[in-house]
């Protein structure tokens, strides 16, 4: 972290020095990085699915955490270069030269730095197998020929177990793949530039102003007018999970779900689900995705009191405002949702901020729907957090006490429920096992996370500031997405619907209950 804050000062990195030192880290999630002999798929797939899409043929890459105003606009010059596991905005200014641009603090480049040198040393790896003229010559004579010849058919140096890893990774591109990387060698410039004051609100704030405005449309009212019994509550979840539980569609739609399921023998009908509506949440994507003119208009959602903000400012923060009281109707005071989606570590900090300098003492609860890795427990479980410990300097932050566990272990009876503190981390690959046992031995940490105490510190400031009610609560919940000290747990591996679903959605009914006595997802 201290040579990326240097070299970040300086304006470029030294990918030689970098790759150095990340050896020496051994990330729990790269277990397989010293063995010469072996390509470890799962870390392997974990950086590429992080990374933009164009990695093998990207020489030159230029950071920025502003965009430069000769490109105002960048994705009317520029192509647009996606991540398939990563929410960032890249353009291709020119064929091997990719912009991106960053998010506030160092959480944003250590994440795609670390990315980077798990990909050269699984690069190398590969490379050495292609190390051949005549393997080399049939790559590019199958590249540039346009050949179809399968990949399959190729007998590339690559076990059955290697070569099936290989083509899930890249699919019908992998011979194009594996022959950019055999001639790149990682040979990348990697520069940077950055506000002299190291300090990037605009797009936050430019966000901020989208949701006031998105706030007047709904409900006619700027968030600073709205009236004083008037509930404001901020959620930080997904795009899904909160509008699901609440909107009337999902529960209308499910005699067509399910029929839809039982023709196409879709396999979630043969699972066990506890809760049936979870299953429903389950089959809805692919259903709306064969069906695309299913899917709920604007008009619609706007109906049941739902309005989505679609342009993000940036910032990769996708909104829902949800008036409630036309959903769940109630005799008390109005509350109204702002649904945020996840942000991205030090980022956290910044949009809560503007959050809460819009709707101020409206505000009566904060609740973070978060996932993270456990250092106990199993794939699916649930963590409630007690503290976090900010792990760049160790700061202990406590949390108020949380909601009685009872309704919460009913709602999850097979699931396993830890409360302990959390440790908020600046990127996933620069833990490796004996710092995760430290913290789990020394500082009792059930697992770790990148949000939470940014979210946490900028609340409780907040409250001693006056800007928010002392009154305010606090809910913390994530589910585990991944076991790092587990062999065979990876981040690559994504969770199953059966594993992930069930504690999101409990999680997810356990805030909404508290926030709305009379919400039940079970009516219909």
């Amino acid at each position: 972290m201290a040579e990326v804050a240097r070299s970040l000062a300086q304006g470029s990195f030294p990918m030689t020095r970098l790759l150095e030192l990340y050896k020496t880290l051994e990330p729990a999630l790269h277990p397989g990085m010293n063995d010469a002999e072996s390509i470890d798929l799962d870390a392997l797939s974990y950086a590429v699915r992080r990374l933009p899409e164009n990695l093998t043929s990207t020489l030159a890459w230029y950071f920025t955490d502003d965009i430069p105003a000769l490109y105002t606009d960048p994705s009317r010059l520029f192509p647009e270069v996606a991540t398939a596991a990563r929410r960032r905005n890249v353009w291709q200014m020119l064929p091997g030269k990719n912009m991106v641009l960053l998010r506030n603090g160092l959480t944003d480049i250590l994440d795609f730095l670390t990315c980077l040198c798990l990909f050269s040393v699984e690069a190398q790896k590969i490379r050495r197998r292609l190390h051949d003229p005549v393997l080399l010559a049939k790559l590019g004579t199958c590249c540039n020929d346009h050949d179809n010849t399968p990949f399959e058919a190729m007998d590339l140096p690559f076990d059955a177990v290697e070569a099936a890893g290989l083509k899930a990774l890249w699919g019908d591109q992998v011979l194009n793949r594996l022959f950019e990387l055999t001639v790149h060698h990682e040979d990348w410039a990697v520069n940077v530039e950055r506000q002299l004051n190291n300090y990037n609100s605009r797009r936050s704030e430019k966000w901020a102003n989208l949701v006031s405005k998105a706030v007047k449309d709904l409900t006619g009212l700027d968030p600073w007018d709205f009236p004083r019994d008037w509930e404001v509550h901020v959620v930080s979840s997904n795009t899904h999970s909160v509008t699901n539980c609440l909107s009337p569609f999902p529960r209308r739609m499910e005699p067509e779900v399910l029929e839809w399921a039982r023709q196409t023998e879709h396999p979630f009908l043969k699972q066990d689900w506890e809760n049936p509506r979870d299953r429903l949440y389950g089959l809805l994507p692919g259903f709306l995705k064969a069906n695309p003119a299913r899917s709920p208009r604007k008009d619609d959602e706007r109906a049941w009191g739902i309005l989505r903000i679609d342009d993000q400012a940036t910032t990769g923060i996708a909104v829902q405002l949800i008036d409630t009281s036309v959903m769940v109707p109630s005799s008390g005071p109005r509350k109204f949702l702002v649904n945020i989606d996840y942000a991205f570590g030090e980022q956290a900090e910044e949009i809560i901020h503007n959050l809460i300098t819009l709707f101020s003492r409206q505000i009566r609860s904060v609740n973070i729907l978060g996932k993270a890795g456990a250092l106990l427990g199993r794939r699916g479980d649930i963590l409630v957090p007690t503290a976090f410990v900010l792990q760049a300097d160790d700061a202990f932050q406590p949390l108020p006490p949380h909601d009685p566990l009872e309704t919460l272990r009913a709602r999850a009876p097979r699931i396993g429920i830890h409360t302990g503190p959390l440790l908020t981390v600046a990127g996933t690959l620069l833990q490796n096992r004996p710092l995760l046992h430290f913290y789990h031995s020394i500082w009792k940490c059930i697992g770790l996370e990148m949000e939470g105490v940014y979210y946490a510190r900028k609340v409780t400031e907040s409250i001693q500031l006056g800007v928010l009610d002392p009154a305010v609560v606090q809910r913390y919940y994530y589910y585990v997405s991944d076991l790092p000290l587990e062999a065979g747990e990876r981040l690559s591996a994504p969770l199953a619907p059966s594993e992930g679903i069930p504690p999101l959605y409990a999680i997810t009914r356990e805030v909404l209950s508290a926030i709305l006595p009379g919400f039940d997802d079970r009516l219909p």
